[in-house]
């Protein structure tokens, strides 16, 4: 019994390999067309812009998303989207002489499109960017400069 067990199941395995073979249903790799690999005619790649960052006095500190990017007056490179902000962008200019003030600027790039409409608007990029060092905070009270007691 068990001979004619282990060659029934022998003969059971060479049939469903035998099958599995010569299945016209064979897993093929497809390769898609080449148009698959094309962008729509209406999209645009996101470009370069070059802004201008000065500083009065110069020399400030210059970050942008908290990345140290140098020393105004300096040129950086952000990506666009059609003249416009492709993230929420800040850029932070820190003193360098004493009694200047930190000075940030805010950039939103809060676009949605949902059912092919636009919800938002982005900011445009600038081509300069000035930071007046000299000014204090909006509120008298607030000071931004105060140095903790130890």
């Amino acid at each position: 019994m068990k001979k004619c067990l282990e060659s029934l199941l022998l003969c059971s395995a060479v049939f469903a390999f035998g099958i599995g073979c010569s299945s016209p249903y064979k897993y093929v790799a497809q390769t898609p067309p080449p148009s698959a690999y094309r962008q729509p005619a209406s999209y645009q790649p996101p470009t370069n812009k070059k802004i201008e960052i000065i500083s009065e006095p110069p020399g400030a500190r210059i970050e942008v998303n908290n990345n140290y990017v140098g020393d105004a007056p300096i040129t950086i490179t952000l990506q666009e989207d059609g003249d416009e902000f492709t993230r929420n962008t800040v850029i932070r200019a820190s003193p360098t002489e004493a009694g200047d003030y930190v000075q940030t600027k805010f950039f939103y790039a809060g676009k949605v499109t949902s059912g092919g409409y636009s919800f938002g608007t982005n900011d445009r990029i600038p081509s300069r960017i000035f930071f007046d060092m000299h000014l204090g905070p909006a509120t008298p009270a607030v000071d931004v400069n105060v140095i903790p007691s130890n």
